[in-house]
């Protein structure tokens, strides 16, 4: 993979967008975006962010005959303001077997969102 990225970094015109928690996390990666001056640090989101994303996915989704109450509490919650977890969840939610009497099954759907994050 590292073979692959270097070409294309190495390309005109062409330009590498990486996303990771820290520097540490970028393993060989590191060799290509050494500059820190070329880095932006993301904070997460804030509570009132963080609830505008939830609700946009949540329509996105098409999540609002649902009734979402406490499921956008436990994602709020469990998210930590990142959003990417309250999208990946949201998306989740969309599924049938995350759903039944018009709720979501919140452990289940956290346990499966928390496996695919590792896997």
């Amino acid at each position: 993979m590292y073979r692959f990225l270097q070409q294309i970094y190495h390309m005109p015109g062409c330009c590498l967008i990486v996303a990771a928690r820290s520097r540490a996390c970028l393993g060989h990666l590191h060799k290509l975006l050494w500059d820190p001056r070329e880095e932006i640090a993301l904070s997460p989101l804030d509570q009132r962010e963080a609830q505008a994303l939830f609700d946009a996915a949540a329509q996105a989704f098409g999540l609002t005959a649902l009734d979402l109450t406490g499921f956008r509490r436990d994602v709020l919650a469990a998210a930590r303001g990142n959003p990417g977890q309250i999208v990946a969840m949201c998306r989740m939610a969309a599924r049938p077997e995350y759903q039944k009497n018009r709720r979501v099954n919140f452990p289940s759907l956290r346990m499966d969102a928390l496996a695919a994050l590792v896997s």
